[in-house]
């Protein structure tokens, strides 16, 4: 018997020291997640230092390899993530690493609450999921609310890390200029930490349809850039693909697509803290501050400058703001904005925008929203076809004039499927604006 008791000892030392051993708290399911792990090749070992590392993508091979040993990753954890009231999505061709990621549990309600989107597919053909960053991947909860999944360990999660810990802090937390993606909950799979977010839709995607759309939106940005600040953190990637709302909407043919996305109950935020800096009290980090200042201006002019006419002194305020040696700080920058939009009239707030992008060369024609009649998403929901029409400007630009190129598009079955798409521009340097041939009977899906 005490040979017996010796070994059972013996064998589970040398289960708990294995190296594919997880300690998850109960021996069985380290036991249960060794096997799994043996089962499957060990997918968490990896010789790379990074194990969300993908590889150089100009080395292809490299990265294709990369990427459908990271696709594995996630499918190993599938079981781990049930466990805790999580679905994952599917991959439903594995060895298509540019494949969509679908939903396999039913969907929730469409105003499930903050802090979660709301949900305005209309199947779950909408709510796929490119697979794009290794470390995030969608899932569902048990009551049906899509949610990420981002991994934070590696070579620079960890200061993610720190920053959502930091910001979700209870008096941080509830900061009303806090403006940063809620944080649901942390879980720790053996040495990896994963972060339970919200998922929210792109912030850049669905039309202004108003002054007061535009100015809201900007609000919330410029008080999360100050509020940041305020407390020695700098972002350190303030780029459109970072700049989220609480709306869940499915990919039309074109981002601008969607109109009635923005009430004033909607919410905005901040993502993606990788690059976080948090800086000790005696720590200098004003270039940073600086840098911020300029990644929010460029990211936000091409929205806000189209509504520049009714905000006198919002050209100067960004570009201003886009200099890196200025003076200017995240305090002052928010004061000139709320002193521009300042008592507005409810005729300007209301007011159409007559564009919704705006640049500093004609590089390109943006497809653009005419916001006369703006329709809520939910009543587009048919099939389409679309005649185009191009309106242009056959002369010559000079270097600071204004202008704008259209295409116009008309269905034939009223105004909710008329669209005017345009870009405003300021011409940088000399160029012809030419008048395209008329394409007829362009085919877009209208979701």
């Amino acid at each position: 018997m005490l040979a017996f008791l010796t070994f059972v000892v013996f064998l589970i030392s040398v289960l708990v020291w294995a190296p594919g051993f997880v300690r998850l708290g109960a021996i069985r399911t380290g036991i249960y997640w060794m096997a799994r792990s043996w089962l499957w090749n060990y997918p968490l070992t990896s010789a790379c230092p990074d194990l969300w590392y993908t590889g150089d993508p100009n080395d292809r091979k490299l990265f294709l390899r990369e990427k459908i040993r990271l696709i594995r990753i996630w499918g190993f954890l599938r079981p781990f993530f049930a466990s805790r009231g999580y679905d994952l999505f599917l991959n439903q061709e594995p060895s298509d690493v540019f494949g969509r990621l679908s939903p396999v549990s039913p969907r929730g309600s469409q105003n499930p609450g903050h802090p979660f989107a709301q949900n305005y597919y209309r199947n779950d053909d909408d709510a796929t999921f490119s697979f794009f960053a290794p470390r995030v991947w969608p899932a569902r909860d048990s009551q049906g609310r899509d949610i990420i999944i981002k991994a934070l360990s590696g070579r620079n999660p960890p200061r993610e890390l720190c920053a959502l810990r930091k910001l979700n802090s209870p008096s941080l937390r509830q900061h009303p200029l806090n403006h940063t993606i809620p944080l649901i909950d942390l879980l720790v799979f053996n040495k990896e930490i994963f972060a339970i977010m919200p998922r929210w839709g792109s912030a850049c995607c669905g039309a202004f349809s108003t002054v007061g759309e535009i100015v809201r939106y900007g609000q919330a940005f410029f008080e999360v850039v100050y509020f940041l600040h305020s407390h020695r953190m700098a972002h350190g990637d303030i780029s459109g693909q970072n700049l989220v709302m609480d709306v869940a909407a499915p990919e039309g043919p074109d981002p601008y697509y969607y109109g009635g996305l923005r009430g004033v109950n909607r919410k905005y935020a901040l993502i993606d803290f990788e690059t976080m800096l948090i800086a000790s009290d005696d720590e200098d980090i004003h270039s940073a501050y600086r840098q911020d200042l300029h990644d929010l201006a460029t990211t936000l002019q091409p929205t806000l400058r189209c509504a520049e006419d009714m905000l006198p002194g919002l050209v100067s305020l960004l570009e201003d703001m886009k200099t890196l040696n200025s003076p200017l700080t995240a305090s002052v920058a928010l004061a000139r904005y709320e002193a521009i939009c300042k008592d507005l009239p409810d005729t300007i707030l209301n007011s159409p925008v007559q564009a919704v992008s705006f640049m500093n060369a004609l590089t390109t024609i943006l497809l653009l929203r005419d916001m006369a009649a703006p329709a809520p998403i939910f009543q587009l929901h048919d099939s389409v076809k679309l005649t185009k029409t191009y309106e242009g400007y056959n002369r010559h630009y000079q270097p600071g004039e204004t202008g704008m190129v259209k295409a116009r598009y008309t269905s034939g079955v009223g105004n909710a499927f008329n669209f005017t798409y345009a870009i405003k521009f300021e011409a940088t340097e000399k160029f012809n604006a030419i008048e395209e041939q008329s394409v007829p009977e362009t085919s877009l899906e209208v979701a």
